[in-house]
């Protein structure tokens, strides 16, 4: 068992990994967290994961904002954050009916005009969609963006 337990704090991120992280982020997006924006970083779903989440306000009840209000600093910032740490992709999304085989990376909790907070739709980018600003109509509204981090 000490070797089994041993093995298995490797692989999950520990809470000063996660302090870390959250200096990184709050470093890189310093300008934005001055504007009202916040970042909180936390594990994700698995332990072995964290998931960085980047709101207007209040993480609890986020204040819709514009993509193209927050890409000049977002875009550096996820560049800077793929060289440092891995990236967790996941491998497919569903669009117009029609699934696609995509490494997705960044989550848009994206929020339709005159809906309440809580109805939101997720949508999945690309890196390549989100380092070329290709975001699109879909840009308007967010509520949350996340990005899921591998620690393997």
């Amino acid at each position: 068992m000490r070797y089994l337990k041993s093995f298995n704090e490797g692989t999950s991120f520990l809470p000063t990994d996660l302090n870390e992280l959250q200096y990184f982020c709050e470093t890189y997006l310093a300008y934005l967290l001055d504007e009202g924006f916040g970042i909180r970083v936390r594990h994700g779903s698995r332990k072995d994961r964290a998931r960085i989440e980047f709101y207007k306000e209040d993480h609890i009840h986020p204040v819709p904002f514009n993509w193209d209000d927050v890409k000049d600093h977002y875009i550096p910032f996820y560049k800077m954050l793929s060289k440092e740490y891995d990236i967790d992709t996941t491998p497919s999304r569903i669009s117009d009916g029609e699934v696609e085989y995509k490494a997705c990376s960044v989550k848009f909790e994206y929020r339709k005009p005159a809906k309440q907070l809580w109805e939101t739709e997720p949508r999945w980018f690309t890196e390549d969609e989100i380092i070329n600003d290709k975001v699109g109509e879909l840009g308007k509204y967010v509520g949350v963006i996340s990005i899921f981090l591998d620690n393997n």
